[in-house]
């Protein structure tokens, strides 16, 4: 789908909403890194990918696992349009009314975008002596900044797509506290003006831009996924009401695969199979 209008791009982002290569890059701009107070100026930019729906944003989701007392990311399946095995089992949790684990493994998402950075209140790097201003960088925005930018689109405060060459807006990320935290929320909003990219930020766009979807990890294998998951129940199983040092294998989270469980993006909603899927779980425990 190629956006060419405000309302494809406002479509684009409620599609993205519905239910249903590797690159290593250390190009990301560390924004989070300025002081409260402080504001940077982005000009959002196009995936150079044109098939991207959403036009200059793509999701990317991930599930924490615990393994062996350390932190794991491991990439969600319906990235690539498939079951996830990990979000079954976050949706059994959440089912038997487990909240603190459902939770720990639904899937947490990022969003990634890139942009020309118009204004940079980080100071200079100790050895080029630059900040990161008038330099294409990735971003990866949370849910705050996300909210932002889609509500801005969707509720018609803009009147152009904002990461257009020309007649686009720039976009002010700004860093304040609330309370004992920071927060994105309070300031971080699209300028009032639109304006056109100078000569120099077209030619530093058409040069620097990126296919999104390189910033995705590559699929995993179901062996690979399954192993982790595995482990990770595991480890979660010592705390179960039942034998403590028992254990199971990745088989025994393919029952979820049965349990009729429809994706939703709040985990909390599910089938009436999970007493049966952890009681399953359960079981081979107290055989192994």
């Amino acid at each position: 789908m190629t956006i060419e209008t405000l309302d494809d791009l406002r479509n684009a982002l409620l599609q993205n909403e519905s239910p249903n290569k590797q690159n290593f890059t250390n190009n990301y701009y560390p924004f989070w890194e300025m002081s409260e107070g402080q504001h940077a100026v982005v000009r959002f930019l196009p995936d150079a990918n044109e098939t991207n729906p959403l036009g200059f944003v793509l999701e990317k989701r991930m599930h924490n696992l615990i393994i062996n007392g350390e932190k794991k990311s491991v990439p969600c399946m319906t990235m690539y349009d498939e079951e996830c095995p990990i979000c079954k089992v976050s949706k059994a949790f959440y089912d038997k009314g487990d909240e603190d684990r459902g939770k720990s493994y639904w899937r947490k998402r990022q969003y990634l975008t890139q942009a020309i950075v118009v204004e940079d209140p980080l100071p200079p790097d100790e050895q080029t002596k630059e900040n990161y201003e008038g330099k294409v960088c990735c971003l990866a925005l949370g849910f705050q900044l996300y909210n932002i930018v889609k509500d801005a689109i969707k509720t018609g405060e803009l009147d152009t797509i904002p990461y257009m060459f020309n007649n686009g807006v720039d976009f002010i990320i700004k860093k304040s506290k609330q309370g004992k935290y920071s927060t994105y929320a309070l300031g971080s909003k699209f300028m009032r003006n639109n304006r056109d990219l100078t000569d120099e930020e077209v030619a530093l766009a058409q040069r620097d831009m990126i296919d999104l979807s390189t910033l995705l990890p590559r699929k995993p294998t179901v062996e690979s996924l399954q192993e982790s998951l595995t482990a990770s129940l595991n480890a979660t199983a010592a705390t179960m009401e039942d034998t403590p040092t028992a254990s199971y294998e990745a088989e025994d989270v393919n029952v979820a695969e049965t349990a009729g469980y429809q994706e939703s993006d709040d985990g909390g909603e599910g089938g009436d199979e999970a007493d049966a899927i952890l009681a399953e779980i359960r079981n081979r425990k107290t055989k192994a």
